[in-house]
Parts: C-alpha cells; structure tokens; sequence
C-alpha cells in the first residue's frame, strides 16, 4: 500500500503505536517512504535496552478507498524476554516533571464499563496552575492511546472542540474526549502533549468492567 493510497489523519498518513510487553514503554512514530514503493522505515530507541522484550506495532491507518480506520499489527521480536505487566493500579493523577495531569470519568457509576460510551475530561497544571501553553502537536493539542493488558487491542483519540490551526496557536488547560472501551479489561492509557518543542508522555491505569 503506497501513501496516496491513505488519507491523512492528524498530518500523517501513518502513525505507528508502539508498546513494549509491560505497557510501560509507549513511542508514536511516522515512518517515511523509501525509494521503494509501498516500503516505509522508522527507527526508536527502546527505553529499557539491556533488556526490552518484544514490542507490538499497531500501524493506525484509513485508506482511502474505505475511509474506515483500521489498525496493521506485527511485532518486533527480541532476544531478550521482556518485563510482564506489574502494576494494575488504577490512577487518574500523573506527575511529569512540573506538570500535573488530572483525568475525570464522567460515569453515572462509579465502574466504567465496556460498550458504554462516555465522556471524560483532563486537565492539566504545572506547579498548582492551570497550565495553558500546549502547543500543537500532529493537529491537536493531545492524543490519548489506551493499550488492553493483553496488546490485542489499541485505542487512539482525540480531544473534542476546535484544533489548532496554526503552530502559534497555545491549548489548555482542559479539554474533553469521547471514551468507548470495546471489552473489559485493564488499560494502560497515555495522554502526548507538546511544550517547548518536546513530547510528554502522561500515563494512567483504567480498568474496564463488563
């Protein structure tokens, strides 16, 4: 498949959402076409690289011709055996560096349950002050990703309301998402922001019930 065979989504006709078998090590890339047709090639550093495991690729494409979203999945394979996920813990609050980023379930109970759809909003502070200088990053000012425990299922969304239109243009310090969980399960949800040109990666833990 070439790349005018894609639509653009987010100023990419590829993006590639990577996780490693602990669910603790999260890279979105955008491979670039070679001279090959139809043959693209992306590098990342794994953040564990004495010993990362496998990595699972979730390649986040809409063809034109479907105008469906669709998800390519392969993996890296690895000599090495990765760590297991550990931590199950489910948590609204991350801390990166100065930032803080607060995450609320709007659900009419206290569980949130597959096949509902719901809306949540994340607000996000630096130092106790709503922080407001998110810069644009592939279109929006965030993407959340959501990763099932057991890497057979990938969720990428985007905030609701107006995107940016320009590189100038600074988001924040709160914004909505539609969140809809095909089956239960354990979620390790990321939240991507851009500031001062660098990529924030917040995570949290979401547990879905039936």
């Amino acid at each position: 498949m070439e790349l005018n065979d894609l639509r653009v989504m987010h100023t990419e006709p590829i993006h590639l959402l990577i996780i490693d078998e602990s669910l603790g090590d999260y890279h979105h890339e955008h491979p670039k076409p070679t001279s090959v047709p139809g043959e693209y090639v992306f590098t990342f550093t794994p953040r564990n690289p004495r010993n990362p495991g496998a990595y699972r690729v979730f390649a986040d494409i809409v063809p034109i011709a479907s105008k469906v979203q669709e998800y390519a999945v392969c993996d890296l394979p690895s000599e090495t055996k990765g760590e297991p996920l550990k931590d199950r813990t489910e948590t609204v609050e991350s801390q990166v560096g100065k930032l803080g980023f607060f995450l609320q379930w709007n659900t009419p109970t206290p569980k949130i349950r597959s096949k509902d759809p719901i809306v949540a909003s994340l607000t996000i502070v630096e130092d106790s002050t709503p922080f407001n200088k998110l810069e644009p990053v592939m279109g929006a000012y965030a993407h959340i990703v959501g990763f099932y425990e057991d890497r057979q299922t990938v969720l990428h969304i985007h905030p609701e309301g107006e995107e940016p239109q320009s590189a100038d243009e600074r988001g924040g310090p709160s914004f909505g998402f539609r969140f809809y969980a095909p089956k239960p399960g354990f979620i390790r949800l990321y939240v991507q922001v851009q500031i001062d040109g660098k990529q924030v990666f917040a995570p949290f833990g979401t547990l879905v019930a039936e």
